[in-house]
């Protein structure tokens, strides 16, 4: 028990090692951005994210998260070969769909007029791509509970995101597609880290027993990892156009200024609190699937739901104490991270951060419905909830621009937490037949 409670403690600090680099390395690079692009230009920068977000919404996190959750049932079979033939079959597949939709999605901007983002674009297409793989390795190397080698990269990445970007600004010119070209060779530089690594930690591993797999077994197991995969490809669809349509309802009915002012709320409102719950999820989910197995046995099931209703805890105290901290040390925040362009725009802060505690809640209670590989459960109210909050933010935008986004993004999430707070507390039955039995 000592031994195992030191393990999960070294892992823990190198999670958290890792998550403080990647935080100082956001707040440090923003402000280097901001002193260097004016609002308008951070705008286009972050009107063109919007194709890296449907890319990781819709291809990468949900790969990402069904390797998650079948490495270690694939690691206890001695199922490591075929695994990782399956990982690679369905990143491929992924890899094509992609090139379509960036050759698509080019050929648009030419045909609507938006001949000023054709570089942008296809740049962020490809950015996508590179970032995904790491994302994928990330995933893999979790569940290997390798958190040395994810911390490490993870927090390097950040700061190479913004290093390499501003030296090329230096040299290049004050260009948005100049920073997003930054990016790219940024995660090719932990890209070829990542593989080196996962060559020697993971794919090392069952190279001496390197058995052909034949076809159909191969097909079979794909199949499954692709199966408890859509649905989070579906979800993430209408999650991806909730998140876009905040940029892009400021595009139509304010400005790229505000799109601007919006993206740097987000990335000091939203993402720290995000960050947070991502690390308790990070450290605790390889251990909670690692825990429940194949998910065949109710006690281990439910011993796993009461382990994660700790997260749960975590998500709910960290949110209360990032909105009051941003509530009181807003002004002093932004005077010390942005330039003054985008210091007008403090006061709304909080609300930002309440919105991406919301959201970490109700992420923590998603976990609950996935220690078993039924994953359909959740299609209908993501589905729902996100076509709502596509709506609430072209109704605020409409009516009341920064501001009225701002607060469809708080409605938002909380119609999501109280939709799923009810399947979990008031259909427990329901659900415990869903969970233990098959």
């Amino acid at each position: 028990m000592t031994l195992r409670f030191k393990k999960l403690s070294a892992e823990l600090v190198w999670i958290c090692l890792g998550q403080l680099m990647v935080v100082t390395g956001g707040i440090f690079g923003v402000r280097l951005l901001t002193y260097r692009l004016s609002a308008s230009l951070y705008g286009d920068l972050d009107i063109s994210m919007t194709t890296v977000m449907i890319v990781q919404q819709i291809i990468f996190t949900p790969l990402g998260q069904s390797f998650l959750r079948f490495f270690a049932p694939a690691y206890g079979e001695g199922r490591l070969n075929l695994f990782i033939k399956a990982v690679k079959l369905l990143l491929t597949k992924g890899t094509a769909i992609i090139i379509i939709i960036a050759v698509i999605s080019t050929i648009g901007l030419f045909v609507f007029g938006y001949t000023k983002w054709l570089w942008l674009f296809p740049l962020a297409f490809i950015y996508s791509l590179f970032s995904g793989y790491n994302i994928i390795l990330d995933y893999i190397q979790n569940a290997a509970r390798q958190r040395k080698i994810v911390a490490l990269h993870q927090g390097i990445e950040q700061w190479l995101h913004f290093f390499i970007p501003v030296g090329l600004i230096v040299l290049w010119g004050h260009y948005s597609s100049i920073v997003m070209f930054g990016f790219i060779i940024a995660s090719v530089i932990i890209l070829v880290s990542q593989l080196r690594f996962f060559q020697s930690k993971i794919a090392a591993s069952v190279v001496m027993t390197n058995e052909t797999v034949p076809v159909e077994i191969l097909n079979k197991y794909t199949k499954q990892i692709f199966d408890y995969a859509w649905p989070f490809s579906i979800w993430g669809l209408f999650a991806w156009a909730q998140l876009a349509s905040s940029r892009w309802a400021l595009l139509s009915f304010a400005s790229i200024k505000d799109v601007g002012l919006y993206a740097v709320l987000y990335q000091f409102g939203y993402y720290p609190i995000v960050v947070v719950s991502g690390l308790a999820s990070q450290f605790a989910t390889p251990v909670l699937f690692g825990r429940v197995g194949s998910g065949n046995d109710a006690d281990r099931v439910a011993d796993t739901i009461r382990l994660n209703n700790l997260l749960i805890l975590v998500a709910v105290i960290a949110t209360v104490i990032f909105v009051a901290l941003a509530w009181i040390f807003h002004q002093k925040i932004f005077s010390l991270v942005v330039a003054p362009e985008y210091r007008l725009v403090s006061s709304l802060l909080p609300w930002l951060v309440l919105s991406g505690g919301l959201l970490a809640i109700g992420q923590m209670i998603n976990i609950v419905f996935l220690v078993k590989t039924n994953t359909q459960i959740l299609i209908y109210p993501k589905i729902v909830t996100a076509i709502i909050g596509v709506m609430l933010n072209y109704l605020g935008a409409y009516f009341y621009g920064l501001i009225g986004v701002v607060i469809a993004g708080i409605a938002f999430p909380l119609i999501y937490l109280i939709w799923i707070a009810a399947m979990y507390v008031f259909s427990e039955k329901q659900y415990k037949n869903l969970l233990f039995n098959r």
